[in-house]
């Protein structure tokens, strides 16, 4: 009897099952076929919210890989998005083979690892850190910059520089017509997916004279047809002619500090890489990529192309020479924001694909009646943000350029767990990363500041509609369990008009009983206060020590549904209790 009650309990929770009653039901039968043994939280006896994975295991250098990206970009912006739209094995996976995330655990939390490294949700960083970001140092070391190589088709140039303590850049300057543009997105950028916990690189925003760079008799570039040449400094002078120097002589420039260790090309955003042994989760399965998007719509970053990751080899100290790891970055946010790599964005960008096969056969099969919503956005009027609003910013209708698969096989819990990140972001938390963009003009970082809060509360939004906005349970003395409510966190609504209906579940060899339940005015519940007043009630069998104190939020006007989280505790001794799991429930 209890078996199966616990096999229609975990039907029930539509968030973590197939997404429709056929798969809902063959679940079921698998389990009760399989005896549906007991939860794994049951056996897992840690009390740590965030804990990092194993140590990643030692291993020879990975070969590395080609970051050209014509095909893949043909492919996922063309062929595969056509295909998907006329596949009937889509909508089947879709309806019955629904897919969870695993590189997360009992509490739906990603674990620190070399894809991401839990921060700012973990402990609140303070301005100044948010500030300074990945960023370990000052720049670039004073002196000389030896140019090594450079980038001169497009219209903005780009280096890669020596400094004089021998560490190396890529620099990067912004468009002569739009000063500060890219560069100050991409730092803003940086700095705020380090905070939310991915692996970035140092990026500064530095002013320099010109003639302190200084061509290498070794230096190279491309010509227009890919050959490589000698980078003279007559090639050098010439690509930086254009360049608009500011009123004390110097100019602007992004500066990315090389990454320490060696690059061995992007990872593939399906799959695994099969040269690394710890790479054991297909990408398309990994909650710390498929949330991704979250952060990327917040920040309008629409080139999530696979080139735009790095898999760098690292060589810890102690370990045999020949040995290392492969650690997972994020790079080139310099398209995020408003900018784009010759200007401003347009206004499509980050509404749809740059060839969206939906929307270009229903305009045709409608004869252009199709309105496309986001053509009512209205222009920025800074040059130096390029093309960044908030008012017509839809999170369920964003897309990047490309159709990324991680971004595509995100579900709702996926998308709670990056907005409850998000959440996090509050005001001075934004405008600390964005002066680390260093706008010249005030109304610039005021602007963006804005548009980046209130593109945060639209997400937010979508995020909490069929979810409770309950995280982070943690026991405070042993005794008393305290969840964060992450809307009441981000400034939504005064606490006093929040409630939360609670029940206390006992799992019994019986079965399960319901102890205690209530109304509290706040997410905090003295546990032990509870053990004293119900102990008739209480089993006294230690062998099944287990309880799941169920909890919501009173029903707030307009919130269709009424769900709930469930955190499972065990009671280790009379004055200690540890939470060892939590589910999310819709109701």
């Amino acid at each position: 009897m209890k078996l199966a009650a616990h096999c229609r309990a975990r039907v029930r929770d539509d968030a973590r099952c197939p997404r429709s009653a056929l798969g809902a039901t063959l679940l079921a039968a698998s389990l009760l076929a399989t005896g549906c043994a007991a939860p794994s939280w049951r056996h897992v006896p840690h009390d740590r919210l965030f804990q990092r994975t194993a140590p990643a295991e030692l291993h020879a250098e990975p070969k590395e890989l080609d970051p050209s990206d014509w095909w893949g970009s043909f492919y996922y912006g063309s062929l595969a998005q056509l295909g998907a739209l006329v596949s009937p094995g889509r909508y089947a996976q879709e309806a019955f083979a629904y897919e969870r995330a695993l590189d997360v655990n009992a509490f739906g939390q990603v674990p620190d690892s070399t894809w991401f490294e839990n921060r700012h949700a973990r402990r609140r960083m303070s301005p100044g850190a948010i500030y300074r970001g990945p960023c370990t140092s000052e720049g670039p070391a004073p002196g000389k910059l030896a140019v090594k190589s450079g980038k001169t088709e497009g219209v903005t140039p780009g280096l890669v520089v020596e400094d004089s303590a021998g560490q190396g850049w890529v620099v990067k300057f912004d468009p002569p017509a739009y000063p500060e543009l890219n560069s100050g997105a991409e730092v803003i950028s940086t700095n705020l997916l380090h905070a939310a916990g991915y692996h970035v690189p140092e990026n500064y925003v530095v002013r320099f004279r010109l003639d302190r760079l200084e061509s290498s008799p070794k230096a190279t570039t491309k010509d227009r047809y890919g050959r490589k040449v000698p980078f003279t400094p007559a090639l050098l002078a010439a690509t930086l002619s254009h360049l608009i120097p500011e009123s004390d002589g110097r100019v602007r420039a992004m500066f990315s500090k090389y990454l320490p260790g060696k690059p061995v090309g992007p990872f593939p955003l399906r799959g695994v890489r099969l040269d690394d042994p710890n790479d054991r989760i297909p990408h398309e399965r990994r909650r710390s990529l498929r949330g991704l998007w979250v952060f990327y719509a917040w920040l309008n970053n629409t080139d999530a192309k696979e080139p735009n990751g790095l898999d760098i080899f690292v060589k810890p100290d102690g370990a045999p020479p020949e040995l290392g790891y492969v650690k997972h970055f994020l790079i080139d946010f310099g398209t995020s924001l408003g900018a784009s790599p010759h200007g401003p964005k347009a206004m499509i960008d980050g509404h749809e694909y740059l060839i969206d096969w939906q929307h270009v056969l229903g305009r045709l099969f409608t004869l252009g009646i199709e309105y496309p919503y986001w053509v009512t956005a209205k222009p920025t009027p800074l040059r130096s943000v390029g093309q960044f609003e908030s008012e017509v910013f839809d999170p369920a209708r964003w897309h990047p350029l490309y159709p990324n698969v991680p971004f595509e096989r995100a579900d709702a819990l996926d998308t709670f767990w990056a907005a409850s990140i998000l959440a996090h972001f509050d005001a001075r938390s934004v405008a600390a990363a964005v002066a680390a963009g260093e706008y010249t003009d005030p109304a610039a970082s005021a602007f963006v500041t804005y548009t980046l809060l209130e593109r945060r509360d639209k997400i937010l939004r979508y995020a909490f509609r069929d979810l409770a906005p309950l995280d982070q349970p943690r026991i405070e003395g042993g005794r008393t369990l305290v969840l964060v409510d992450l809307e009441l966190a981000a400034g939504f609504e005064p606490p006093a008009r929040s409630r939360y209906p609670w029940r206390l579940v006992w799992h019994g060899d019986d079965g399960d009983v319901v102890v205690a339940k209530g109304v509290a005015p706040r997410p905090r519940i003295e546990l032990d206060a509870l053990r004293r007043a119900f102990a008739p009630r209480f089993g006294t069998d230690t062998g099944a020590p287990f309880y799941t104190l169920e909890m919501g939020r009173a029903k707030p006007p307009g919130r269709p549904t009424k769900p709930r989280v469930d955190v499972h505790l065990r009671l280790l001794s009379p004055d200690r209790w540890i939470a060892v799991g939590m589910e999310r429930v819709k109701k």
